[in-house]
């Protein structure tokens, strides 16, 4: 059989094998699709076309100021220095040979900020034997941080009882 016959026996089989699947109903139907359009419209704000301003252009150079001598003025007499007074009670972490650094790493290289309010539950000698937060900083990571601080304080001026210690997170 030469080989053109061959080809166009070939497509007609296979044309009527595709009629006869699509009559069957054995193709699966095509769904029909809804095309949306979006429309993204860039509004820039209004700019003022005003030119800058020239610097009026002098036609001379000032010229420059006599030297006259100042008269030289003796030093001000040092004023009296108060004593300094020492600070009534200084917080201090429980942990000596860490540092007092409570300030999330997470935190830090997220840019988180804020001020948290931890309640402090002090025993007869004004040691710290519990905390409990009060009013968050809108972080979570900042919060648990302000806990753990207030937890690691050996001790909180302010007697037995419970009292308030603002826990700030700023960075500088």
């Amino acid at each position: 059989m030469p080989l053109h016959i061959a080809l166009v026996l070939s497509f007609f089989l296979h044309l009527a094998a595709y009629a006869l699947a699509d009559w069957a109903g054995l193709l699966a139907p095509q769904p029909s699709v809804q095309r949306m359009s979006l429309e993204a419209t860039l509004i820039l704000p209004d700019i003022p076309s005003e030119p800058p301003a020239e610097p009026p252009a002098d036609p001379m150079p000032p010229e420059p100021p006599l030297a006259t001598p100042t008269p030289e003025r003796p030093p001000p007499a040092p004023a009296p220095v108060a004593a300094l007074s020492q600070p009534q009670a200084e917080l201090k972490p429980a942990n000596k040979s860490a540092p007092p650094e409570f300030y999330p790493y997470e935190a830090v290289r997220r840019g988180l900020e804020g001020e948290a309010l931890v309640a402090v539950t002090l025993d007869g000698r004004g040691r710290v034997v519990g905390a409990q937060l009060e009013r968050g900083s809108g972080h979570a990571i900042l919060d648990q941080a302000a806990v753990r601080a207030a937890l690691s304080l050996k001790s909180v001026p302010g007697g037995s009882g419970e009292t308030m210690l603002p826990v700030s997170f700023r960075l500088k």
